[in-house]
């Protein structure tokens, strides 16, 4: 266990790259898993989400990342380095978020203004991990695995756009 925290964590301080990541398909299942519910409890707590659209947006968010992941390494024709890539991008992204989310949960209860520059902070941070990733797994240079990871991370936040924020209740009315 202690391994995997530690290769989280070089993830995120670029000091480890996508081919340490295990083989095995059931770390990308655990990974992707660990990523996908943190961020469905990201968006009820931090977002106000109801439950229903913060699966959907996450579902949607993850299928993005899966698709522009699956496209570069096809356009480079190495798309065996997919669930290497894939998984240690997905942890990077769960492993930040989850060192974050108690100080930024805590922030924003208490209303306290200027989270704005450490938001910005946790975002460069991240963009940056990710672009570092996928540099690694791509061969790119290091201002292209930038901006592919930006890429990413709009065409993402704008996918998501497209389930709205919360369900609209629906009333069940009796016709008889």
């Amino acid at each position: 266990m202690l391994s995997v925290i530690k290769f989280f964590w070089g993830l995120c301080i670029m000091r480890q790259g996508p081919e340490q990541a295990p083989l095995y398909p059931a770390f990308l299942l655990i990974v992707g898993l660990l990523y996908f519910l943190f961020n469905i409890v990201l968006r009820i707590t931090m977002l106000d989400m109801d439950l229903l659209s913060a699966v959907m947006r996450s579902l949607i968010v993850l299928a993005v990342v899966s698709l522009v992941i699956w496209s570069a390494l096809l356009f480079k024709q190495m798309k065996n380095r997919f669930r290497q890539t894939l998984s240690s991008v997905l942890a990077e992204d769960f492993f930040l978020a989850l060192l974050t989310f108690p100080y930024l949960y805590s922030v924003a209860q208490s209303g306290v203004q200027g989270t704005m520059l450490l938001l910005l902070f946790f975002y460069g941070w991240d963009l940056a991990a990710k672009g570092f990733i996928l540099r690694q797994a791509l061969n790119l240079g290091p201002m292209l695995g930038l901006f592919l990871a930006l890429v990413m991370m709009m065409l993402a936040a704008y996918a998501e756009t497209f389930w709205p924020m919360s369900t609209p209740e629906i009333e069940l009315t009796d016709h008889s």
